[in-house]
């Protein structure tokens, strides 16, 4: 397979001046502006839902970890979030909760702890705004990070796609259930999908610029990333599929882009490198621990007690896995996946990167092989990537060979 990664020019990219040239006056503000009020009206309307997922199991440690962040003791901490949770009538009336309000907890939920330790980024945020907002916090935390990826991800489309086609991503992506359904959630997953998609932005546009200050962002982001929600799966499959479409093309038209890739390929391992120091200090359970106390979680609620770790594991991602694919093909998502294919075909840059996030994207499932969790775990992160692959296709501008003919014709 030969790729055609463009000429020895600066890395080609979707300009919008010619497109914004013929719209007039204050109207060149109007998508984006559609994307902001959007976005405010989704953000009033999800706040004001009455959703049950709001405060979970998970919220309960990350709140707790919020108000030892504000000062409080680990013991005084607990305390409040099983008052606060207890207190809540939506929460109080869910069987699972009421063995979590005593004062010995189940020895699965004091396991979350070290899981939960090296993510220090949303319960830190949360606690700056705790003064104020009390436990709301979270979920305000939560939904700034719906907000502001609905923006983003506009940002991302419009550099590869016409406007008006990046407007209807933009909408589409704040509309999915899986997304808003976690926009006000007391976790870290909308917060770890904002940040997942600031790194997949600067991955492709150091490739296409080869700005140092682009990278610098890349290294910070991916780090906040990595203390946020352990995703390292995602851009390490995104940075690896650009290494692979660098080193198969066929022409020497390819050495920036190569060596872009690699300095990629080299700030991924170094931030991987330094979360592992990190999460060695917090003193994390670990992969196979980790995996142990999904097992115990359902063995406690009466699930699979006839079966080994071993057997439950190979029958829960086996099974996950094949409820991940039938929801790719109920969802019409398996369509993102054939484009990327026919992407490849016509030589995208980008294409690569998208492919590898997607393929490396269904590691989530061997890390946490329930299917009730595949929503926020596995299919969120991939949405952003999905999308903007049917971009790949569907819009003429993103081909690079069709951009190139183009200023060809311009000079």
């Amino acid at each position: 397979m030969s790729l055609d990664l463009g000429s020895n020019e600066p890395s080609p990219t979707f300009s919008r001046s010619s497109d914004f040239t013929k719209v007039p006056g204050f109207l060149r503000l109007l998508r984006p502006a559609i994307v902001v009020f959007f976005t405010i009206v989704m953000a009033v309307w999800i706040l004001h839902q009455p959703q049950q997922n709001k405060w979970t199991v998970d919220g309960m440690v990350y709140s707790t970890m919020m108000l030892q962040d504000a000062g409080w003791t680990r013991t005084a901490a607990l305390s409040m979030v099983q008052h606060f949770y207890e207190s809540s009538s939506r929460v109080s009336q869910l069987t699972e909760y009421r063995e979590l309000f005593g004062a010995r907890l189940p020895t699965y939920f004091q396991e979350l702890f070290p899981i939960f330790a090296p993510r220090l980024v949303y319960p830190y945020l949360s606690s700056i705004l705790y003064p104020k907002f009390g436990f709301m916090a979270m979920t305000y935390v939560s939904l700034s990070a719906y907000m502001l990826s609905v923006v983003l991800f506009y940002v991302l489309m419009s550099s590869w796609s016409p406007s008006w086609l990046a407007v209807l991503g933009a909408l589409l992506y704040g509309l999915l259930p899986d997304i808003r359904h976690m926009a006000t959630r007391s976790a870290t997953d909308m917060l770890a999908v904002l940040l997942w998609i600031l790194t997949l932005y600067t991955i492709v546009t150091y490739l296409r610029r080869g700005s140092d200050l682009v990278l610098a962002v890349y290294s910070i982001a991916l780090m906040v990333l990595f203390l946020t929600r352990p995703m390292l799966y995602l851009p390490v499959g995104a940075v690896l599929g650009a290494c692979v479409a660098s080193w198969i093309a066929g022409n020497s038209s390819a050495r920036d882009y190569r060596r872009r890739a690699t300095n990629l390929a080299l700030v991924t391992v170094a931030g991987c490198g330094l979360y592992a120091a990190v999460s060695s200090a917090t003193q994390p359970l670990g992969l196979v621990p980790t995996i142990q106390f999904h097992y115990n979680y359902w063995l406690t609620h009466g699930n699979h007690r006839h079966l080994s770790l071993e057997q439950w594991y190979l029958k829960a991602v086996t099974q996950t896995g094949a409820f991940q694919l039938w929801f790719l093909i109920r969802t019409g998502a398996i369509i993102g996946w054939v484009s990327l294919l026919f992407a490849l075909r016509r030589s995208l840059v980008l294409a690569p990167v998208l492919l590898g996030a997607c393929i490396f994207g269904m590691v989530g499932i061997a890390v946490n092989p329930v299917y009730t969790d595949l929503p926020r775990v596995v299919d969120a992160p991939l949405w952003p990537v999905l999308l903007l692959s049917l971009v790949v296709v569907i819009s003429p501008l993103t081909f690079q060979r069709k951009h190139l003919t183009s200023r060809t014709s311009e000079r």
